[in-house]
C-alpha cells in the first residue's frame, strides 16, 4: 500500500554542502589563474574527477544492476556507502523509471539487510511526472540508530511484456542522508540498467 508523504519544498530542492561549495570556490579561483585558455588544465581536472563521490558527498546510493525477460519482476539492490562516522539515520530519495518499459510492483520497496538491522522501515509514494517517466519517493527511517553501510533496499520493478530487448535505465536522485543533529546532506544521482532479454520460446512438445 503506498503511504502518502507530506513533503516540504526544501526537503526536495537542497542547496549544496559546505564542502560541495568550497570545491566550487577553489574551481572558481583556479579559473582566474588559467585566463587566457578559460579552462582548468587537464592534469588538474583530472585530479578532481577522480575523487571519489563519498569523499566529496560523504554518502552515496549504488545500484545493482539487473537483468529479465518480458513480462518477469526483476529487484535492483540499493547499496549505501558512508565514509567513516558520516552514517545517516534517515535516507531519502526518488526513484525514475521509463513507463513504456517498466512498471513498480505495488509494494515496490523492501527493507535490505543494513535497513533492518538499523530498525528502519519504508514509506513510499507515486509521485505526478511527466508524460513518459514513473517516479517513486521513499523514505527509510524509524528510530535513531544510524544506517550502516551495505544493502538498504530491494527495489521491484516489472519489465512490461511490449518492453523492446536492451538496457533500460534506471535512476535515483534529489536524494538526501540526515544526519545526527537532523542535517541534510545531499546524495549524488546514481544510474543503473534492466537489460531485457526476450522472452523464452515455449517449450517443444
Amino acid at each position: 500500500m503506498k503511504v502518502p508523504i507530506p513533503l516540504q519544498p526544501r526537503q526536495l530542492y537542497l542547496l549544496p554542502s559546505k564542502g560541495v561549495r568550497a570545491r566550487i570556490g577553489r574551481l572558481a579561483s583556479l579559473q582566474k589563474r588559467f585566463p587566457r585558455t578559460g579552462a582548468i588544465p587537464v592534469w588538474i581536472a583530472g585530479c578532481l574527477l577522480l575523487i571519489p563521490q563519498v569523499a566529496i558527498f560523504g554518502q552515496t546510493l549504488r545500484l545493482s544492476p539487473a537483468s529479465g525477460r518480458q513480462g518477469e519482476r526483476v529487484a535492483i539492490e540499493i547499496s549505501l556507502k558512508s565514509a567513516p562516522g558520516k552514517e545517516p539515520q534517515v535516507l531519502q530519495w526518488e526513484t525514475t523509471i521509463p513507463a513504456a518499459q517498466l512498471s513498480f510492483v505495488d509494494d515496490d520497496m523492501s527493507a535490505g539487510p543494513a535497513a533492518q538491522a538499523a530498525g528502519k522501515s519504508f514509506a513510499c509514494s507515486l509521485k505526478t511526472n511527466a508524460a513518459g517517466t514513473r517516479t517513486s519517493l521513499c523514505i527509510l527511517a524509524g528510530g535513531l540508530q544510524q544506517i550502516q553501510n551495505g544493502v538498504v533496499a530491494l527495489l521491484w520493478l516489472r519489465i512490461l511484456p511490449q518492453a523492446p530487448i536492451g538496457p533500460v535505465q534506471v535512476r535515483t536522485e534529489r536524494g538526501i542522508a540526515v544526519m545526527k543533529g537532523l542535517k541534510e546532506v545531499p546524495l549524488p544521482p546514481e544510474e543503473t540498467v534492466v537489460v531485457v532479454r526476450p522472452t523464452a520460446p515455449p517449450a517443444r512438445k
